[in-house]
């Protein structure tokens, strides 16, 4: 597989937005941020636009890297008038050999985009969810800015002489979160289970956790049948303050289709009817 330095993954993701059309949709988004945020490629176009067959299967195996390029050049095309806008590129209908069945899932997956089919059986609340953090100082008053990486909130380690601050620990600065000059982003979670019709025999469906976020949300329900694209991603197994060699899985989802059904299509024997009645 061919390895990419970063500034030409975003210089052919901002040849192929150009070449194939996309940038007066960029604009329109940009226009209409925050009320819209993303923009979606069909896989099979960034397939058919580069002659170099490498490269978007390098996107799929490598998508933290990938994702984040694209972001930079979606930047670089939007230029200086929209540079408080964040466009997330949403890459969807993977090929089959990207469909993994939720049981099939292994340690090779880890960090790679994937395409996973499966039933919505929870879908959490829609909650906002930390991203940057203003903590504001009991001793000095300065305001010290942090990014928030983990589930839980991340205070400063010190009142940082860099930001303007005093350079008390934290356990001396008493740091208070100022919700009003934080950022957050719309979080949900959801659990998706083996659809019950690629079973065999006794087998139970398993799951797997979605983490989705920003526009994301609220778009399916308990019982919708969905495919969900995005990268797998693990978390050691935890008890207490000890962590084990043993990861749990979830998936980042970076979009989602819902699978259609027309219901004139289903056949009815007599019994269903009878037991319907």
């Amino acid at each position: 597989m061919a390895e990419y330095e970063e500034s030409e993954i975003k210089d052919r993701f901002k040849d192929f937005f150009e070449d194939e059309g996309y940038t007066p949709e960029l604009n329109k988004i940009a226009d209409n941020y925050p009320e819209e945020k993303s923009i979606y490629v069909d896989y099979n176009e960034l397939h058919l636009y580069f002659e170099d067959v490498d490269f978007p299967r390098y996107v799929l195996d490598n998508p933290t890297v990938s994702f984040d390029q694209a972001q930079r050049a979606i930047e670089d095309l939007l230029g200086p008038a929209h540079e408080d806008v964040e466009i997330h590129l949403r890459i969807e209908k993977l090929p089959e050999s990207r469909h993994t069945r939720i049981r099939d899932l292994r340690a090779s997956d880890l960090s790679k985009y994937i395409a996973v089919d499966g039933l919505v059986r929870k879908a959490t609340e829609v909650r906002p969810r930390i991203t940057q953090a203003v903590f504001q100082c009991s001793r000095c008053k300065t305001k010290i800015s942090q990014q928030q990486t983990s589930d839980k909130i991340e205070e400063p380690l010190e009142c940082y002489e860099n930001q303007g601050g005093c350079g008390k620990p934290a356990n001396k600065a008493n740091f208070k979160v100022l919700l009003d000059e934080s950022t957050f982003q719309n979080y949900q979670t959801l659990e998706i289970q083996e659809s019950p019709e690629g079973l065999r025999g006794g087998e139970q469906p398993q799951r797997l956790k979605g983490w989705v976020k920003e526009d994301l949300v609220g778009e399916v329900s308990p019982g919708d049948r969905i495919t969900v694209n995005g990268r797998l991603d693990g978390s050691p197994k935890q008890s207490g303050k000890s962590k084990y060699r043993t990861f749990n899985i979830f998936m980042r989802v970076n979009s989602i289709g819902i699978k259609e059904y027309e219901y004139e299509d289903v056949e009815l024997s007599e019994e269903d009817k009878r037991r319907i009645e």
